[in-house]
């Protein structure tokens, strides 16, 4: 078994700590990935549920104006 130097350990510190900073790097651009999408789908069911209340107040609307013109 070959015994490492203290060069040969400073260089794979020295890598490790190059991968750790990538690492850190891709988490932070998956975090904000993450947020990205959960905000985009917040806002999409917002829309959409207001869209059913708009569609939902409407068809109402539509079924007491038929009532109305039925009397």
């Amino acid at each position: 078994m070959a015994r490492l130097t203290k060069k040969d350990l400073q260089k794979q510190v020295t890598e490790l700590e190059k991968e750790n900073e990538s690492l850190k790097q891709q988490i932070k651009t998956l975090v904000a990935k993450v947020n990205f999408y959960e905000n985009v789908q917040k806002q999409l069911s917002d829309t959409c549920a207001g869209g059913v209340k708009f569609l939902s107040d409407c068809m109402i609307g539509w079924n007491l104006g038929n009532k109305e013109q039925s009397k």
